[in-house]
């Protein structure tokens, strides 16, 4: 991807003075320093998302199972709602079975 701008500077830094390092550090970071830290930050990053994605998939993976176990009738209904339309599948089925053997 390419920027629009030629030079990147920042914005308190006035070019007419040489750089002063930070007061804390008392001297300057090098390119393999800084190099090491953004890649700790980046395995950092994965590992927390990769927990984070874990979980959420448990949870979903979860939800999903108990939804289906309560659409099919092995879980009872929870506050009362009941979803399980296997029983309304079954009897519908076994209806027309009935009337197309008793039609022969």
């Amino acid at each position: 991807m390419t920027n629009r701008f030629k030079e990147i500077k920042p914005r308190e830094l006035n070019m007419k003075e040489e750089p002063k390092p930070s007061p804390k550090l008392k001297r300057y970071m090098t390119k393999e320093e800084v190099d090491e830290m953004i890649e700790f930050a980046i395995n950092r990053h994965n590992r927390n998302a990769g927990l984070i994605s874990m979980v959420l998939g448990f949870l979903f993976i979860a939800l999903f199972t108990d939804g289906f176990f309560r659409v099919i009738g092995e879980i009872p209904p929870f506050m009362g709602i009941d979803v399980d339309i296997l029983k309304d599948i079954v009897e519908k089925t076994k209806e027309e079975v009935l009337k197309a053997l008793s039609r022969q």
